[in-house]
């Protein structure tokens, strides 16, 4: 088997979400800086999941669907319950990404065996799956934590600690006091990510210089109402780092608005941003009717799709 293919199929079963449920901080290593979870049970009761796959469908989407469903042995439209990736740093090889859903262990174990440098290993009665993926042969390591749920990571160590954690071996995020914003999630929220201690998981990275003097980065997408609904919070080190990045922010939005030449729109949807600061604490909120929205998103992907043609 051609060594891209197991990551396709994995990168479906991993980019694909069905019916999902909220994150659960008891499921997240106590050692996470950063977590995103999607809960694709509230995207596709949405009118906004609804809407854009009605956008995306097509005949060629179709196809590669059925043909990672023949190999996989699930429905990754139907199947995958759920999504989370979290970790302690900015290293990829510390990241552990876990999805919850009903798997066939039997195929997806047979494609790995094809793959280059696979090998199989025992963590207690825990059967690890080893192999090589990509053009500089990143390791991947991969088991099932029970019938229902796959976690993932580049790194053998990394692996365990989460299997530790769902078997409550070893200790949670939950207790710890670390990632509060997540008690603010409205219901039903489609995305949620929220990162802390930003310094020292940005460190060394010259573009970061912003994230670099936050201490707590907070995302969500909601939708509510017939409206798309997206906040974002910043917690920097002190009030005039605030005003700074919310003086930051205001330049970067009045220079989106000179893009209204190629986007039309551009007006309106920078009408709806909301830019404000606290005390230390930034926030950039979005609210859009999806009724005016998803005809911009649809316009957008149909001159995309000409462009790539």
């Amino acid at each position: 088997m051609h060594k891209g293919t197991i990551g396709v199929l994995l990168g479906g079963v991993l980019a694909v979400t069905a019916w999902a449920a909220p994150l659960d901080l008891r499921e997240v290593n106590g050692s996470a800086r950063w977590v995103i979870h999607l809960d694709a049970q509230a995207f596709w009761a949405s009118q906004f999941g609804t809407q854009l796959m009605r956008i995306v469908d097509s005949n060629e989407l179709q196809v590669k669907l059925e043909a990672l469903k023949t190999l996989s042995g699930s429905d990754l439209t139907t199947d995958i319950h759920s999504i989370t990736l979290f970790g302690p740093d900015g290293d990829e090889r510390h990241v552990v990404a876990m999805a919850r859903g009903h798997f066939n262990a039997k195929k997806l174990v047979s494609i790995l065996v094809l793959t280059p440098g696979y090998q199989k290993k025992l963590y207690g009665t825990t059967e690890v799956h080893q192999w090589h993926q990509g053009e500089g042969g990143k390791t991947q390591v991969m088991a099932f934590a029970s019938d229902n749920q796959l976690v993932m990571s580049q790194s053998q160590a990394t692996l365990e600690k989460a299997l530790d954690v769902l078997a409550g071996r070893a200790d949670s995020v939950q207790g710890t006091g670390r990632f509060k914003a997540m008690k603010r999630v409205p219901d039903r929220a489609l995305v949620v990510a929220c990162a802390e201690d930003l310094s020292e998981i940005t460190q060394g990275k010259a573009h970061a210089a912003m994230l670099q003097r936050s201490s707590m980065l907070a995302f969500m997408v909601g939708e509510k109402e017939g409206f798309l609904n997206t906040t974002l919070q910043l917690e920097t080190e002190s009030a005039a780092a605030a005003d700074q990045i919310e003086a930051m922010g205001r330049g970067i939005l009045a220079m989106i608005q000179f893009q209204k030449d190629k986007l039309p729109q551009i007006t309106s949807l920078i009408g709806a941003c909301r830019l404000s600061s606290e005390d230390k604490t930034v926030e950039f909120a979005f609210r859009y009717p999806l009724e005016k929205l998803m005809p911009i998103i649809q316009s957008n992907i149909r001159t995309l799709k000409d462009q790539l043609k």
